[in-house]
C-alpha cells in the first residue's frame, strides 16, 4: 500500500482554448506553474478524442481515436511526476449525441471544443508524488 497526506495549497479554475489538446494543455499548465502534485477535474466538449486502454494480458496500452463531437461527462485524475516531469493521469468519460458513453485513459489527440477545469494544487514541501515503473504490471505506479 502507498499513502501520503497532502493539503490543498490553492485551487485553479479556468478554461483552455478551442482546438487545444487537453492532455498537452494540462502538462503545459503544470510546467508553467511548477505543479508536481494535485487533482484534476475537467468538463466541456471535444471535437475529437483519443482514449487509451490498458490490456493486462499484453501489459500495454492501445488507443482508439474518435473523430466526432462529444460531451466530456467527466474527466478526473492526478498530477504527479515521472523522471522530473509532470505526469498527468486522467480517466475521461465522453458521451455522443445519442448518449453512447466512451471512456478510458485520456491520451494526446483529444481536441477541445470547450472546457472548464478545476485543479487542486497540493502543498508538497518536502513531499513528492513520483511514479516509478513497475516491472510486473509494466505500469508507472505511485511509490
Amino acid at each position: 500500500m502507498f499513502v501520503k497526506g497532502f493539503s490543498v495549497q490553492e485551487t485553479l479554475v479556468g478554461s483552455f482554448d478551442h482546438g487545444d489538446d487537453l492532455l498537452l494543455s494540462l502538462k503545459q499548465l503544470c510546467k508553467e506553474r511548477d505543479i508536481s502534485a494535485g487533482r484534476i477535474e475537467v468538463i466541456g466538449s471535444v471535437e475529437e478524442a483519443k482514449i487509451k486502454y490498458f490490456y493486462k494480458k499484453r501489459k500495454m496500452f492501445d488507443g482508439v481515436f474518435y473523430r466526432k463531437s462529444m460531451e466530456i461527462v467527466s474527466c478526473i485524475g492526478t498530477i504527479t511526476t515521472h523522471e522530473g516531469e509532470p505526469f498527468i493521469h486522467c480517466h475521461i468519460s465522453l458521451a455522443d449525441h445519442e448518449g453512447v458513453l466512451y471512456g478510458g485513459h485520456l491520451a494526446e489527440g483529444t481536441r477541445l471544443y470547450s472546457s472548464e477545469f478545476n485543479i487542486a494544487v497540493y502543498e508538497y514541501s518536502g513531499k513528492t508524488l513520483e511514479r516509478h515503473h513497475d516491472a510486473e504490471s509494466n505500469l508507472l505506479l505511485l511509490k
